[in-house]
């Protein structure tokens, strides 16, 4: 009687080691600091950052994040798509080129939640860019991101893009500010007074 008891002892023994093997391990989905809303980014060679973007309420279109781009450029083929109008000529300066591009102002620009209106585009070949990725149909810059507090967290794949400061309240560490010129000009908007910066210098 008592093997009897034992055996079956034994058996509810492997029974719950067996459920406690198959139960899945939940995790937390990634999210920003202070829960604002966040932007899933992909990346191209590790080293490109790539978020959807719409323009006046289409797409979206995959566009490449750079914080050194100081203006946001969209390839032809999309204002062409989009049937964007010019507005004018610019001249547009790389480290190692210096090109024109035609400019024109967007309805709205949108990543994610965020939205903003009238904001200048300048139209250009993206080359090396799309080279890495064709997909790519745009490069999103300061005078589009300046507007927000911008967070990236490449281990947990997250960007982070914040109105208020409900993120920076969670974090802490050295904050990199993005800097906007001063002077006579300080009125007018970061993307008028860029268009003006290199319209003269295309003039020259």
């Amino acid at each position: 009687m008592q093997s009897t008891i034992s055996n079956f002892s034994a058996q509810i023994l492997v029974t719950i080691c067996l459920t406690t093997i198959t139960v899945p391990v939940l995790r937390a989905e990634p999210h920003c600091p202070g829960n604002i809303a966040s932007v899933t980014p992909r990346f191209v060679q590790r080293a490109l950052i790539v978020i959807p973007v719409k323009i006046n309420q289409k797409g979206p279109f995959d566009f490449m994040v750079d914080t050194g781009s100081q203006v946001t450029v969209i390839d032809p083929l999309l204002a062409a798509q989009l049937d964007l109008k010019a507005l004018g000529t610019v001249g547009l300066i790389s480290v190692t080129s210096y090109s024109s591009a035609f400019s024109t102002v967007v309805d709205t620009l949108e990543a994610g939640s965020h939205i903003i209106e009238k904001s200048s585009v300048f139209v250009h070949d993206l080359g090396q860019i799309q080279d890495a990725d064709p997909r790519i149909r745009g490069v999103l810059g300061v005078n589009f991101l300046a507007h927000f507090n911008l967070l990236i967290d490449y281990d947990r794949k997250l960007l982070c893009l914040d109105e208020s400061e409900a993120a920076g309240e969670k974090l802490h560490g050295e904050r990199i500010p993005f800097m906007a010129s001063q002077g006579q000009e300080a009125e007018l908007s970061f993307a008028e007074r860029m268009l003006q910066q290199l319209s003269r210098g295309f003039e020259r």
